[in-house]
């Protein structure tokens, strides 16, 4: 199996997180580290980021974040592929942490991954970062997530769980008929991809290359993750290949 940056296993089983306060979670630690950046800083202390991001979250305190999240923010930060973390020197024993800045389009390394998917127990214990221009796709179902411009990092059963919760709120907002009947029937599907009853196919693809995942990832095979200051990527050659034809 392999092992994050560093040597330390990520565990992931510590995302008991639903996927709506994810989602809030890691789009509020952005805007956090840009209005914080903005002033000049590129390494930010973990502890004061914690604050901030757990108060504009509407949590009473740290601890009672921490309780959401079932861990330290410390640990929490460890889990997150697009974050880097390393010992303050000014402060002993606290830390200080970045979010690797974006590559430019020409840095730009397509890449398509397909994950097998033969138990449930693989969307639970496997997490996934989707980037902002990534889209996601499940053949068997002949159904698709489109790139939404926002960076999204879950486990795998939560970002079916977040697609399955977005498609059935617009199923809801239409006007009853064909249309909304082919919509629930889609939902029912999903929902039922959830327990993996079958195997059946997931496939991502990025044309940034940003998007990652772990190695151990149950039924993905990938090089070697490269993780540079400059981006997160795993390089398929030969433009958008599959990583994983197997």
């Amino acid at each position: 199996e392999g092992e994050s940056q560093g040597g330390t296993r990520k565990n992931f089983s510590q995302l008991q997180v639903s996927h709506q306060e994810m989602a809030r979670i890691i789009d509020t630690l952005d805007e956090v580290y840009d209005s914080m950046k903005q002033a000049g800083a590129e390494w930010l202390p973990v502890q004061a980021t914690g604050n901030a991001v757990s108060e504009e979250l509407g949590y009473e305190d740290i601890d009672e974040f921490e309780d959401a999240i079932h861990g330290s923010w410390s640990d929490f930060l460890d889990l997150l592929p697009h974050v880097e973390k390393k010992p303050d020197s000014n402060v002993t024993g606290c830390w200080k942490f970045r979010i690797y800045p974006l590559p430019t389009v020409d840095q730009w390394k397509p890449t398509r991954y397909t994950v097998k998917v033969t138990d449930s127990k693989q969307l639970f214990n496997s997490a996934f970062l989707k980037s902002q221009f990534c889209s996601m796709k499940i053949p068997h179902i002949e159904f698709e997530v489109q790139a939404d411009g926002k960076r999204c990092f879950n486990t795998l059963y939560n970002h079916i769980s977040s697609a399955l919760f977005n498609l059935g709120q617009h199923a809801e907002m239409m006007p009853a008929g064909d249309t909304q009947d082919r919509i629930y029937e889609t939902c029912e599907q999903l929902s039922a991809l959830l327990d993996a009853p079958e195997p059946y196919a997931i496939v991502i693809e990025d044309p940034s290359g940003i998007s990652f995942a772990e190695e151990e990832l149950a039924g993905m095979h990938i090089p070697e993750p490269k993780r540079a200051p400059a981006a997160i990527a795993v390089e398929a050659p030969g433009g958008m290949d599959d990583v994983d034809d197997a």
